[in-house]
C-alpha cells in the first residue's frame, strides 16, 4: 500500500539502509510494508521431561508467544490473525531450544491446512527468516483439526535476551 507524500507514492520507507515495516498515526496503521504485521509481546517458559528410552531430563526452553493449553504465560499477540492465510489465527510465534542443544528453532504455527506459500520472508527484530529455508509440516492436531507449522534452525533467539513483556514486531513480506 503506497503512502502518499505531496503528489508521490512512496512504496519504500527506510531509515539509513534499514527498511521500516509500519506506519502508524493516531494508533491506525497508515502504511505497512508486508503481508502482516504482529506486535508479539513475549513471555517465557520452560518444560521439563523424561523421554524414554534414554530416561535422561531434558529441558525445553520456549520464548515468544504461544496460546492454547500450552500458552508461554504473559505472551500476546496483539492482532493475532495471519492475514496472508485468509485471517486463520497463530497459534505460536516462538524461539525454541533445550538443556542438550546450543542451536534452536524458531517457529509459528497457524490454523487450517495452509499451503507453503503466501510469503516470502518473516523477520522478528529485523532478522529475516526466508522461506525457501524453511521446514514445512501441515498435519493433523491431537485435537483432530489441522495445523501448519513453519520453522528454521537458528543458532541463537531472534529475541536475544529481552525481558517478559518486551514488545516486538513480526513481518511478513
Amino acid at each position: 500500500m503506497p503512502i502518499k507524500i505531496g503528489s508521490s507514492n512512496i512504496t519504500d520507507i527506510k531509515v539509513g539502509s534499514t527498511p521500516v515495516y509500519r506506519v502508524d498515526k493516531g494508533g491506525v496503521t497508515v502504511w505497512n510494508r508486508g503481508l502482516d504485521t504482529q506486535r508479539v509481546t513475549i513471555g517465557s517458559d520452560t518444560h521439563v521431561s523424561v523421554p524414554p528410552p534414554f530416561n535422561e531430563q531434558i529441558t525445553v526452553y520456549y520464548t515468544g508467544f504461544q496460546k492454547g493449553e500450552l500458552a508461554i504465560p504473559n505472551s500476546a499477540c496483539d492482532d493475532g490473525t495471519c492475514n496472508w492465510a485468509g485471517g486463520v489465527d497463530y497459534d505460536w510465534i516462538k524461539y525454541i531450544t533445550s538443556s542438550q542443544s546450543t542451536s534452536g528453532s524458531v517457529s509459528f504455527q497457524v490454523d487450517g491446512n495452509q499451503p507453503n506459500s503466501g510469503f516470502t520472508t518473516m523477520y522478528i527484530n529485523g532478522v529475516a527468516f526466508q522461506k525457501a529455508d524453511v521446514i514445512y509440516r501441515n498435519y493433523a492436531s491431537a485435537e483432530n483439526y489441522f495445523v501448519s507449522t513453519f520453522s528454521w534452525s537458528v543458532s541463537s533467539s531472534p529475541f536475544g535476551t529481552a525481558a517478559n513483556g518486551t514488545k516486538f514486531w513480526v513481518y511478513f513480506v
